[in-house]
């Protein structure tokens, strides 16, 4: 103790002096000795490494290191004493550490005043720890070369495990990424996903970190999505950022053209064939290091491909919507009807299955399948298809058929656009009551989208002129619907396009003939 004590006086009469405010590395001092713990922070005042300086933690037995470590998860060392409670309390607290607590990353340095009660060899080998020091032997300038070690060896555990989970992440948030089809929400995504693969790589706490996400348009670069304080960003151009540094970073990477790292900003640059520009911006409350750059590039590259694909898929989209209303247009037109029928039916069966309680992906879906309704009528023959009197049993009976035609025509379709059309095709003629074709379907039997074209579908037909009828007033129609719900059509969803009567009736005037 004597030699410790003179090697601790030389150093404390020249302390370095801490000037830094970044967060200091943590050590936790295990020691039933109160001296100890005086000596251990008068020998490393003023420590430090990397521009950090030290908080030193204390625990005076096993029991009070296990409640420090669990409420301090980013201990770098712990310096551990043998010989506490028992003879034995610091190896058992090592096991503790390892075994119970998970903590494969803190450094533990086992000193010990009685080398005798615990075996260097032995330890070494029973227990992971990461170094075996006599008190005797621990003088000033070998304890800060142990520490120093110490902190540089978790240091370098930590950024294998940061890489490690940064690119478990990226291929979980690319997997949700390329699932992305609408733009907003793959955008919104991006950002999501983008700030929560940064978190501080000593503490394993999240980043603070928000981010913008940002499109040109007309040679105008606007605010499509924002998170964090960036919130209050949405929709603006950055020629009204009040931000006048952000905005300077922004002008030099469309400069660029490229991506960059500028202090706490990452900014990322998109651009497309179709002569778009997108751009991401994360700020975080750090600088952004190394190994979290190395993540946010690779990530990067897959958001590239990503929106790659999302542009590929709405444009798909696009082409199958314009070919689905055409088709539509071109066998409503067939049978001297409105072409806009189709698109008033796809508009009613969005809004009554949203209201409904479906998700705006099914709601979309079955927007694009209705309009298919009919497509079966392509094989109805024109004099039965455009009679303007009443049907024989025979041309009933032929005109029936239209729904098993389209649902052959669309059943082999693969996308789930088109199996619902065939579903829509098949059993929008089917009654709530039973007794509607071609199967007799009853009540919740006859699948929802069904249920709800068949509303969306009578209700226009109504509204509008036919070969065989005149057009009825709006009012005449609801009171129709009204009046057969429970037998041609199901109640509850009756009740609720009936409380969508004003947006109904607003689809009926924008999409007029």
């Amino acid at each position: 103790m004597a030699e410790l004590e003179s090697d601790l006086s030389f150093l404390a009469e020249d302390p370095v002096a801490q000037t830094t405010n970044a967060i200091p590395w943590k050590l936790l001092v295990v020691d039933d000795e109160p001296e100890v713990h005086l000596i251990t922070k008068m020998v490393l005042q003023g420590y430090q490494f990397e521009g950090r300086g030290l908080q030193i933690l204390e625990a005076r037995s096993a029991a009070e290191a296990k409640t420090v470590l669990m409420a301090h998860f980013d201990v770098a060392v712990v310096l551990l004493d043998v010989v506490m409670e028992t003879d034995h309390s610091g190896l058992d607290l090592v096991k503790w550490i390892r075994e119970e607590l998970h903590n494969s990353l803190v450094r533990i340095i086992l000193r010990t005043g009685q080398p005798g009660a615990a075996p260097e060899k032995q330890v070494i080998i029973e227990y992971e720890i990461n170094d075996y020091k006599a008190k005797t032997e621990l003088t000033s300038i070998k304890l800060f070369t142990a520490l120093t070690s110490a902190i540089r060896a978790w240091r370098d555990l930590k950024t294998i495990k940061r890489s490690k989970e940064g690119f478990q992440k990226i291929i979980h948030a690319s997997a949700e990424l390329f699932s992305a089809r609408a733009f907003g929400h793959f955008i919104e995504g991006v950002l999501t996903q983008l700030t929560s693969l940064l978190y501080f790589d000593d503490e394993s706490m999240y980043l603070k970190s928000e981010g913008l996400a940002l499109q040109s348009k007309s040679n105008e670069f606007r605010v499509i999505a924002a998170t964090g304080a960036f919130q209050a960003y949405s929709g603006i151009s950055i020629e009204d950022f009040p931000d006048q540094e952000l905005k300077g970073l922004i002008k030099q990477t469309i400069s660029q053209r490229e991506s960059q790292f500028n202090g706490n900003y990452y900014l990322g640059y998109f651009p497309h064939e179709d002569s778009h520009q997108h751009l991401l911006v994360l700020k975080t409350s750090e600088p952004i290091k190394s190994v979290d750059q190395e993540i946010i590039q690779l990530f990067s590259t897959n958001v590239s491909v990503a929106l790659e694909n999302v542009n590929l898929n709405q444009k798909i989209e696009s082409t199958q919507k314009e070919i689905i209303f055409t088709l539509g247009e071109v066998l409503e037109s067939r049978s001297k009807e409105t072409g806009n029928h189709v698109r008033r039916v796809a508009a009613f069966s969005y809004l009554l299955a949203k209201r409904a309680g479906a998700t705006e992906s099914e709601a979309q879906m079955l927007r694009l399948a209705s309009p298919m309704h009919d497509v079966g009528k392509i094989g109805v023959p024109d004099a039965i298809l455009n009679k303007p009197t009443a049907l024989s049993e025979d041309e009933l009976k032929e005109m029936r058929k239209h729904t098993l035609i389209g649902y052959e025509i669309l059943r082999y379709g693969g996308s789930g656009i088109l199996q619902m059309a065939a579903s829509v095709a098949l059993t929008h003629h089917e009654r709530w009551d039973g007794q509607g074709y071609p199967n007799g379907l009853k009540g919740e039997g006859i699948p929802l989208g069904g249920r709800i074209t068949a509303i969306a579908d009578v209700f226009d037909a109504l509204c509008h002129r036919r070969v065989y009828k005149k057009a009825w007033a709006p009012k005449e129609a609801w009171t129709y619907l009204r009046d057969n719900a429970g037998t041609l059509f199901d109640p509850r969803l009756i009740d609720l396009f009936w409380e969508e009567k004003e947006a109904a009736e607003a689809i009926l005037r924008t999409m007029s003939d």
